[in-house]
């Protein structure tokens, strides 16, 4: 049951997350600029600790999740992009678009929490998995967000939330420890 609450919640955070970039598309580089922090800070305070954590715990050689993750940000240049609320807006994709985009976001987590009761990952293959998703993001954050936050002229707003997006992580993944 927990996990299916946890889904929900993960569910109702991309709505609101998706609503919220819908209100300040007129500041969009502002919120790209978040986002990337966002994004860069899950990386390096969430998913490369814990990879290292599980690949310890079971004596995999750390290189193996480090390759995933080197996978992971290359092979996300072969994938068809960025399927959020921000980025789909970015392009001057029709609102209504965006927020079909939005609505599978939405689900997702659930389908995802739901196929938790049917199987799981052994770790080691979980640290693979972790890393190669890392990648993912790293990709997304450092080369597609963060230059899209600054494409209509850097300034010191976006900056900073860049920034803070990537100390919010920070303090988020220090509470959930």
């Amino acid at each position: 049951m927990q996990i299916i609450l946890l889904s929900l919640a993960a569910s109702v955070a991309a709505l609101l997350g998706g609503l919220v970039a819908f209100k300040g598309r007129s500041k969009l580089n502002l919120a790209l600029g978040f986002t990337a922090g966002i994004i860069l800070g899950l990386v390096a305070f969430d998913l490369l600790p814990e990879i290292f954590e599980i690949a310890g715990t079971h004596g995999l050689d750390p290189m193996w999740p480090m390759i995933a993750l080197v996978v992971g940000f290359i092979g996300h240049r072969f994938a068809d992009g960025f399927n959020t609320t921000n980025v789909m807006l970015h392009h001057k994709n029709k609102p209504r678009d965006a927020l079909k985009m939005l609505i599978i976001a939405a689900i997702m987590p659930i389908l995802g929490g739901i196929s938790t009761l049917f199987f799981t990952l052994p770790e080691v293959v979980l640290a693979i998995y972790l890393g190669f998703f890392a990648g993912f993001l790293l990709y997304i954050g450092a080369s597609d967000i963060l230059p899209q936050a600054h494409s209509k002229g850097s300034s010191w707003k976006t900056i900073c939330l860049t920034i803070f997006g990537t100390f919010f992580i920070f303090v988020i993944t220090r509470f959930a420890a």
